[in-house]
């Protein structure tokens, strides 16, 4: 299987619509697409500007009415703020061209995003689910934004 098959590039279905999705929000970064020590990779991405904290209130089973925290591009116009619960917007990296990034350091999210003609299939879980994969790493998250004087 190609880079190409793999990371689900079709470039001409993205140009040709602009980047609907990435128009619309930032996909999330999981857990796993931080090699190494976390806390290090997390304050590497939130310290570039490009990357902010987000946050996932209730719905979530055992967490009601709690929040979980996440990783995701920041969305233009929030550059350099390092939380944002963004309710949507234009991702920091699209441009004219498409994403810039090269597709295995894009957000796990972005890299599950297979451009189809006439509407994109998502293959990564649902945002719950996703988010579900950042409790662990909550307590790092706060400690990263301490760290970088955010409180």
């Amino acid at each position: 299987m190609s880079a190409k098959e793999r990371y689900f590039l079709r470039p001409e279905i993205c140009k040709a619509c602009g980047g609907e999705c990435c128009r619309r929000c930032p996909g999330i970064v999981y857990p796993s697409d931080i090699r190494g020590d976390k806390k290090k990779g997390i304050k590497n991405l939130l310290s570039s500007g490009k990357y902010a904290v987000d946050y996932w209130q209730g719905g979530m089973k055992g967490q009601t009415g709690e929040e979980a925290y996440f990783i995701r591009p920041v969305i233009k116009g929030y550059e350099r703020n390092l939380v944002h619960a963004g309710w949507g917007g234009e991702c920091i990296f699209l441009t004219e061209n498409g994403c810039p990034l090269p597709p295995w350091k894009r957000p796990r999210e972005c890299r599950m995003l297979e451009p189809i003609k006439g509407e994109c299939k998502q293959h990564a879980r649902n945002k719950g689910s996703i988010v579900k994969r950042w409790l662990p790493f909550g307590h790092i998250i706060d400690e990263v934004l301490e760290e970088l004087g955010a409180f």
